[in-house]
């Protein structure tokens, strides 16, 4: 059976910026950018680990109908330890540049426009700037923005 990951990437389009945070030092993978997320508990839904981590690392309270689903990943042979990791990517748009209420996890958070993210950043948040869930989110934006399906 796989882990399962999931992150949440938040766009506001009206200012085509992303919001991620940094990795504190108490945290796992210290100093490193990443959208908010993480691993789903055993019998959680992956849009339900989302909602979870948003609250616990953010302090965003969304609701079901705000995240988009964009993509799923199947990893194999994560580093040594040849474990299968499903990821979930889902998105959340913002009609503002909100400020989160971080958590221990994290130590600080900005918004980087479209292209300008940067370059230190954990391994999801890579491999999602990778597969092209970045540019998906942009284009799916355009379209669910118009839906009113902002936060």
């Amino acid at each position: 059976m796989a882990n399962i990951g999931v992150w949440t990437i938040i766009y506001c389009p009206r200012e085509k910026a992303f919001l991620l945070a940094r990795r504190s030092k108490y945290a796992k993978n210290p100093f490193l950018w990443n959208f908010f997320g993480g691993g789903a508990d055993a019998g959680e839904s992956p849009k339900k680990a989302a909602l979870r981590e948003l609250r616990e690392e953010a302090g965003i309270k969304a609701k079901k109908s705000h995240l988009i689903k964009l993509s799923q990943q199947r990893l194999e042979g994560i580093a040594y330890l040849g474990i299968e990791q499903e990821l979930h990517f889902f998105l959340l748009l913002s009609a503002r540049l909100l400020e989160p209420r971080l958590n221990i996890e994290h130590s600080e958070s900005r918004w980087f426009a479209q292209d300008n993210l940067p370059l230190s950043v954990n391994r999801p948040t890579w491999i999602a700037i990778d597969a092209g869930v970045i540019k998906k989110a942009i284009k799916t934006a355009r379209k669910e923005s118009a839906k009113n399906k902002l936060l």
